[in-house]
């Protein structure tokens, strides 16, 4: 049970983390591994970080399962911007959603970290430099904030 909790809260976190907000819908497509990565990682590292993202897509739906009505009715509420859903859903979170999302935040920081510290410093700086790259071209719509996704 505490495995499962622990895997809940991982997967919320991970949204929260990668700047998806709970307004947003949580069904969006699925990111894949830009190409430059299969120059930079190894197999194993790209294996690592699929399972990664699979896992927290598991822990995304399982914590979406645990929504009410009420706080699927306020991410489909189109009347509010995304802010505004953000801080209805939260202001309406459970203490076991908000532990759960805790959790997940800590486990969530815990896999990232383990991860980067498997890097070698040459594959940190190339990911750097692609980080950088990708954000040079999103443009100025796109300025490298929190604001992902649709835009109200």
């Amino acid at each position: 049970m505490k495995n499962l909790l622990s895997k809940m809260i991982t997967s919320v976190m991970m949204t929260l983390i990668m700047g998806a907000a709970m307004a947003q819908n949580l069904d969006g497509p699925a990111r894949e591994i830009p190409e430059q990565f299969a120059d930079i990682l190894t197999k194993e590292q790209l294996t690592t970080l699929e399972q990664n993202r699979a896992n927290h897509q598991e822990l995304r739906d399982a914590f979406k399962a645990t929504l009410s009505e009420e706080q699927l009715a306020i991410l489909e509420n189109s009347e509010l911007n995304r802010r505004e859903q953000r801080e209805a859903l939260r202001a309406s979170f459970s203490d076991e959603q908000r532990t759960l999302l805790e959790s997940n935040r800590e486990t969530v920081r815990a896999q990232r970290e383990a991860f980067r510290a498997g890097l070698t410093d040459e594959q940190r700086t190339a990911m750097r430099d692609q980080r950088t790259d990708r954000r040079s071209n999103w443009g100025p719509e796109r300025d490298g904030s929190r604001g992902r996704g649709r835009r109200n």
